[in-house]
This record gives structure tokens, C-alpha cells and sequence, in this order.
């Protein structure tokens, strides 16, 4: 039985999560050689969020071909996007309106839009979501809203909203301010919840809708990537030219990679945007807006692999399953259709760029079943 037979998920955001029903390790996996170039095969697709004004779109990528297959007018700004475990789903959470958008991966239509309620607290009327992430089972989306102040809650059975969570310290009761990103744990049971602006990570239990833990940071959280066993999570800052490991466990920042600056960022806000594990839990790439360019690195050591040009403002990174291609948008604002390039991550060569809409920002892999 070859591994594309049985394989069960494929959603990578990030951080990278990859399950196989072959019962073999993404390793085992890659090294074996899984069958995905049958008629019976599942296909991998890259979701783009085209941001841009000239767009507000999202761009379906075809692996196989590594061309846009289709385009998804979605309007309101996408921000980001979270696949769902069985990849017939992909939920888009948008800027300018309050909205999550469904769309069904394998027609490539909207299924739904789930509007979202206004704030709980009157002193924040303002809704604004950004990165999500699915939890329990996907039963539940997981939205930070970064001007309300809160996590909003999505029923993905009923396509409405269910709750909100306000994003408050418990230690000292001081309101986390722009929750910007959210990162779910493999087993969907906890979700890592970044704000910028109060330099902290929220650990929530997604079942009681509590935040449990908070960690302070030494900076304000960008893009993070959490490895498969939630051990680590690797975490950008606006102001660091590089990222920082950051211990689950003890809290602790346990290591630092600091690149040299050869010019000033050309996003003003942040010097670095987009870093991600690859599914076999080997590698971390990450982008910098100074150099134009993402590093790769080895786990658990950190050793430089090397680096690749790839240009203006990268800003996310998505694996394949077998961890082999790395897709990595470039956001350049001035440009009326941003690109997507592909890397192999064994000989840090281009293999392909790809045109896509305006101002390309996330990206997710979603392995669709036949």
C-alpha cells in the first residue's frame, strides 16, 4: 500500500502538520518516497491571500504544476487562512469587513460566510481579525480580533459565530493588546495566541475557553512557528533582525539568531515576517524583509543551512508534505501582482516562480482528497 493511499491529512500553516494513516513519520515518509503522481492521489494546493487592493483575493496554486488554477474573489481584505485537517475546507478570516469566508477546496467555491458579532465591550466596537487557527477536531475557529482585543469563536459545523474570548491577563488584568496571530496545537487542543503591542503569547485551553498561561517576551510578536510536540515555539519580533526559541516548558528564551543589517527594513514596522517548520520537524525557514531573503535552518541545532534571494518583503513560508519545496511569497506593495517562489530545500535552488495577485501576504498547503 503506498503512502498517497492512505494519507489522511495535509495542512501545513507554519508551524507544519502533517499526518499520514500509512502509520509513517513525514520522515519515514520522505525518505521512502510517497506515491502522489496517481489518478487516485490527493493534490496539493497552496492557498495565497492576495491583500492587496488591486486584488482581495486568493490565488489556488497547483503543486503538480506550480500555476494558479484558479482566483477567489473574497473581498474585505484577506489576512490569513486556516485549512482543515481533512483538506476539503479552507477558512479565510477578512480585514475590512467582519466576516470568515468557507471555501470548499475541491470546487473551489465560497460555501459560507460566517458574520461576526459585534464586541462584547463597548469600549471596543472595532472588529478587525487576523491569523486563525482550528481547534478541537476543527469544530472550532479560533480568530484574533487585532482592534477588538479578543479571540472570536467560529462554529465550522454551524458557520456562525459562538463566543469570544476577551484577551485580558489573568495574572494582572491588563488587556493584551493586538492579538495578531493564533497557533493551534497538533492535537488541537491548546491554542498560542500572540499580542503584539503587550509583548506576550496567551496559551488558551480550547475546550474551557480560558487563558491558562501567559508568556512575556522581549519583544512584539510577529509570525511564530510551534513545533508538532508544542515543546518550542520559534518567534519573530518587530524589531529583531532574526527570531528567537522560546521554551513552553520553563518560559525561558533558550536561544537567539541575530542577522547583520544591511539597510533599513523597508516595512518600517517589522524587519522580519513569515518563519515555518517544515512537517518533518528537521528544518526552520524564515524570511527577512531587510535581505529580501530566507535563512534555513536545522533542528534542533539551529545551524545555518543557507540562504536564498528571493525578493522584496517576503512574508510566509509553506511546505510540501514530504518537506521537499518550500513556497515563500514576496508582498511587494509598488507591484501590481505579487510572486510566490518555490525552493528545494536539499540544494537551496529556485525551482519556480509563480505571478499572483496584489500584495500576496499568508499561504497554506492544503492536500485535497479525490
Amino acid at each position: 500500500m503506498t503512502c498517497s493511499q492512505t494519507i489522511r491529512l495535509a495542512s501545513v500553516v507554519i508551524f507544519g502538520t502533517f499526518l499520514s494513516g500509512c502509520g509513517k513519520t513525514p520522515s519515514e515518509c520522505e525518505d521512502v518516497g510517497c506515491d502522489l503522481g496517481s489518478a487516485n492521489s490527493p493534490a496539493i494546493n497552496f492557498f495565497v491571500a492576495n491583500t492587496g487592493s488591486r486584488s482581495h483575493s486568493i490565488s489556488v496554486i497547483d503543486d503538480s504544476t506550480r500555476s494558479v488554477i484558479s482566483t477567489i474573489k473574497v473581498g474585505g481584505q484577506p489576512h490569513g487562512s486556516a485549512p482543515a485537517a481533512a483538506g476539503d475546507r479552507v477558512y479565510v478570516t477578512l480585514e475590512d469587513v467582519p466576516e470568515v469566508v468557507t471555501i470548499d477546496t475541491r470546487s473551489l467555491e465560497i460555501l459560507w460566510r460566517a458574520q461576526i458579532g459585534p464586541n462584547l465591550d463597548p469600549q471596543m466596537p472595532d472588529t478587525r481579525l487576523n491569523e486563525p487557527s482550528l481547534a478541537l477536531g476543527d469544530r472550532f475557529l479560533y480568530a484574533p480580533d487585532v482592534a477588538g482585543q479578543r479571540q472570536v469563536i467560529v462554529d465550522t459545523s454551524r458557520g456562525e459565530m459562538v463566543g469570544q474570548i476577551a484577551m485580558i491577563d489573568p495574572e494582572d488584568g491588563t488587556r493584551m493588546s493586538a492579538p495578531h496571530n493564533t497557533y493551534a496545537s497538533s492535537d488541537g487542543r491548546w491554542i498560542f495566541a500572540t499580542s503584539i503591542f503587550s509583548k506576550k503569547i496567551a496559551k488558551i485551553d480550547a475546550e474551557t475557553r480560558q487563558i491558562v498561561r501567559v508568556y512575556p517576551l522581549a519583544g512584539q510578536p510577529r509570525p511564530a512557528a510551534l513545533l508538532d510536540d508544542s515543546s518550542k515555539i520559534y518567534v519573530q519580533y518587530s524589531q529583531l533582525h532574526g527570531f528567537v526559541e522560546l521554551d513552553l516548558s520553563s518560559g525561558r528564551e533558550t536561544a537567539r539568531i541575530v542577522w547583520p543589517e544591511s539597510r533599513e527594513s523597508p516595512d518600517s514596522f517589522t524587519k522580519c515576517h513569515g518563519i515555518g517548520v517544515s512537517p518533518n520537524q528537521k528544518q526552520l525557514w524564515a524570511a527577512s524583509n531587510i535581505d529580501g531573503a530566507v535563512y534555513a535552518y536545522s533542528l534542533p541545532t539551529l545551524e545555518l543551512v543557507g540562504s536564498i534571494v528571493v525578493g522584496d518583503m517576503p512574508n510566509w513560508v509553506a511546505f510540501t508534505p514530504d518537506s521537499r519545496f518550500v513556497y515563500v511569497t514576496t508582498q511587494e506593495d509598488e507591484v501590481s501582482n505579487g510572486n510566490v517562489t518555490v525552493i528545494d530545500t536539499t540544494s537551496l535552488s529556485i525551482v519556480s516562480t509563480i505571478e499572483v495577485g496584489h500584495k500576496p501576504k499568508r499561504i497554506h498547503m492544503v492536500v485535497v482528497r479525490p
